[in-house]
């Protein structure tokens, strides 16, 4: 999932008209973004959904794993303390 993202981050970014550079002189990287149009999609726009929509996913992902582990780890548990305590266990995890 996570290298989707990279892919998708690195190739929007392109094809938006930001290209990452290299400045030597300073030593870092930097997104030159001279060519974009005016009238299109931005990759100030682009990061702006990114930073809202990956951590959503990430909580929706989390939300899954645990409904996921809670229903298949206590199909044997009988004792109710010990459901509680494996439920704090993976809580506090």
């Amino acid at each position: 999932m996570l290298w989707i993202i990279v892919f998708l981050y690195i190739g929007l970014s392109n094809h938006y008209g930001c290209r990452k550079e290299f400045d030597k002189d300073g030593f870092y990287f930097w997104y030159n973004c001279s060519k974009r149009d005016i009238n299109k999609f931005h990759y100030s726009d682009f990061m702006h959904i990114v930073s809202n929509a990956l951590p959503v996913l990430m909580i929706l992902m989390y939300v899954i794993i645990y409904i996921k582990i809670r229903h298949t780890a206590y199909g044997g548990v009988r004792s109710e303390v010990t459901r509680v305590k494996q439920e704090i266990r993976y809580f506090v995890q």
